[in-house]
């Protein structure tokens, strides 16, 4: 089964920046799902220097693309479902924080399906075989 779930329960109390901060969230999500390298990067700052998930030191946009173009053609969204927690509008509507809870599993031929959850307790991932 593929799919993309949004639970947006709490929507109808939303501003309307908020809402737009959400479609783009959701965007977000949708071009990860679909494995669409361009779009999901397109929504990155080209000035990015961060950490994602198990690097040991900060990455650049252009590392992340790299490795985003291996683990996008080496895996399969199978499911993503995103459920907010909170939106923050800040600097007079220019910025907002975006706390989310995000559940997805993939399919990487080599092991099995992996799924995970942020934020997660124990900070690791579950395989399902």
């Amino acid at each position: 089964m593929l799919s993309l779930t949004s639970k947006v329960s709490q929507a109808k109390g939303w501003s309307t920046l908020q809402k737009q901060v959400w479609q783009t969230v959701e965007a977000y999500a949708q071009a990860s799902h679909e494995r669409d390298l361009k779009k999901y990067l397109s929504f990155w700052h080209r000035d990015f220097l961060g950490w994602h998930n198990g690097d040991s030191m900060p990455t650049t946009y252009e590392q992340r693309q790299k490795g985003l173009k291996h683990y996008f053609s080496r895996t399969k969204s199978l499911e993503y479902s995103l459920e907010p927690i909170r939106i923050q509008i800040v600097a007079d509507g220019k910025a907002a924080i975006v706390h989310y809870k995000i559940d997805y599993s993939i399919c990487v031929p080599s092991l099995c399906v992996v799924s995970t959850r942020w934020p997660r307790p124990e900070q690791c991932y579950m395989r399902i075989c």
